[in-house]
């Protein structure tokens, strides 16, 4: 079996303080793009609206493409405690619900089974070194240089009625002067669960060697030097090396890849292809640039309308997308400046194609996703401010220009459709807690909500209980007012459900009613009364 390190890199980058649009522009190139505001043509089948959350909501038909795959990113953790911090770490697994492809379901969970079951081995050894070290350097009076670490962050390629496709990047530190960091992924099909060889959707291997050596060399023209150096051979013929039949006790290197929209991308850690001091390197080949290397089954009909996250580096957020159609990749980076003074980032970069766009921010962090809309390209990158606060700052981009759209709070999920994710709001209705709410890229590329109601989310079920007796409106398990009204009396518990965010908050009591509790926005009053004199407690977050 062949072994290999794997790389995470966090990047702590940016929240926008920014107000009205502005626009830069490089060249005299327009957005190739379509005008129309509508979702693609393409999207054909219908996805119908959940039932509104109350009587009179508006609701917005929208299309989906059939083939989105329902799946998110799942997290472990793990970590050891003793005066210091001595270890900790992650691993990440799918989030997979799709009954109607229920041979990717079992191959899903045996992967991550699998994923868990060799995370919890690696975990037992770095506790064991970590604590091992540790007590060496309390005896013998010198510097314990932890904490170890093993953190991986996977990122979703590719989700349709093809293939699902993730890399996963994993940063490994266990003494020494500096971690190690590296690449795998997997992609399966669709229909079989069966993982896929690069022959599967590399048709013609005898020419990928030279494809990928010439992207790469252009993208990192070092590299044909420091192959040469290092391997004694042309990047080629090494890059060729990944093709020949596994031996025993083999130790070639073997690609890691994902499929994407796009085309595939290859991926290559660190001292895989040059020194430490050489980084990291991502190559993409496009289907459209090189069509006769790929089989063709997994990119005839593919989406236009799709989101990813884009992989960070350590110098910045790194995608690739071919903006206008002309075949040729284009790189987006998104980054930041550190201002050490005030321990925070100052700017948001958004770079294209070596032309950079900077806006003024304040932020902690961020993670950035690629999108694509409407025949439109943005960049939605979500930041974390002060208070935990977070919010989405949206950029539209073309291979020449920049313009910042506009910023929304809350929190993305499941962000694979452009047509449909999630995005989670914090709300103080008669207590504190999280809203989930469903949303598509609109025309002017902001997110637009497919229906007015929230699914609150909360850590435990916390029900609130009344000192007073209330009179509410009864709704249905969809959330529709019935018509009726019921007399709930003192001592009543309400266990939270929906809210519009606004006006109202459904719940579901202790005799098992669901009911409506209408509220103002600050959340002062309940059916008209004050909510500090109607309940025991209220579950207020600072």
């Amino acid at each position: 079996m062949r072994k290999k390190f794997l790389l995470s890199a966090i990047l702590i980058s940016a929240l926008c303080l920014c107000g009205c649009n502005t626009q830069i522009t490089f060249g005299d190139s327009a957005d190739q793009g379509s005008q129309t505001g509508q979702v693609s043509e393409s999207q054909n089948d219908s996805i119908e609206n959940s039932q509104a959350g109350s009587q009179g909501n508006d609701t917005v038909d929208v299309q989906q493409e059939s083939q989105y795959l329902n799946v998110s990113v799942g997290k472990l953790h793990d970590s050891d405690y003793d005066q210091v911090s001595l270890m900790y770490g992650n691993c990440c697994l799918f989030e997979l619900d799709e009954p109607e492809y229920p041979a990717l379901e079992e191959a899903v969970a045996q992967y991550n089974t699998e994923t868990e079951q060799n995370w919890i081995t690696s975990m037992n050894d770095l506790k064991s070194w970590a604590r091992e070290d540790y007590n060496a350097a309390v005896a013998e009076g010198y510097e314990f240089y932890g904490p170890y670490v093993s953190e991986d962050e996977m990122y979703i390629t590719r989700a349709d009625d093809k293939a699902l496709s993730a890399v996963t990047g994993n940063y490994w530190y266990s003494g020494g002067a500096h971690g190690m960091s590296g690449y795998s992924a997997v992609n399966f099909d669709i229909q079989t669960g069966r993982k896929l060889a690069i022959e599967d959707v590399i048709a013609d291997t005898n020419a990928l060697p030279n494809a990928l050596a010439t992207e790469m060399i252009e993208q990192y023209p070092h590299l044909a030097t420091v192959v040469q150096d290092m391997w004694s051979m042309s990047l080629e013929d090494y890059l060729a090396s990944y093709l020949t039949p596994e031996e025993a006790n083999d130790i070639t290197p073997e690609f890691t890849w994902t499929l994407g929209y796009e085309g595939v991308t290859f991926y290559f850690g660190a001292y895989e292809i040059g020194s430490y001091a050489d980084g990291n390197q991502v190559v993409v080949l496009t289907y459209n640039e090189y069509p006769e290397l790929f089989n063709k089954e997994y990119f005839a009909g593919v989406t236009q309308d799709y989101a990813v996250r884009i992989l960070p580096f350590w110098y910045g957020e790194e995608g690739f997308t071919d903006i206008n159609g002309d075949g040729v990749m284009d790189m987006i980076t998104v980054d930041g400046n550190y201002d050490a003074d005030y321990d925070k980032y100052t700017t948001i970069n958004v770079t294209v194609n070596n032309n950079t766009y900077t806006q003024d921010a304040w932020y902690y962090e961020m993670t950035s996703y690629l999108v694509k809309a409407n025949g439109h390209t943005y960049i939605y990158a979500e930041t974390i401010s002060d208070s935990d606060y977070k919010a989405i700052c949206i950029f539209k981009v073309t291979e020449s220009s920049v313009e910042y759209i506009g910023e929304v709070q809350g929190h993305i999920t499941d962000f694979t459709n452009s047509a449909d994710f999630g995005l989670e709001k914090r709300f103080d209705l008669l207590s504190t807690y999280y809203g989930l709410g469903r949303f598509y890229v609109g025309e002017d590329g902001m997110p637009v909500q497919k229906e007015d109601v929230y699914e609150i989310k909360l850590f435990e079920d916390t029900p609130i209980v009344s000192t007073v007796d209330i009179t509410a409106e009864l709704i249905d398990e969809n959330g529709n007012l019935i018509g009726e009204t019921y007399e709930f009396p003192v001592g009543t518990e309400y266990h939270f459900r929906r809210t519009d965010g606004m006006t109202y908050v459904d719940m579901m009591t202790s005799e098992g009613k669901a009911c409506r509790l209408y509220t103002t926005p600050a959340g002062s009053t309940v059916n008209g009364m004050d909510v500090w004199e109607s309940f025991e407690m209220l579950y207020y977050a600072g």
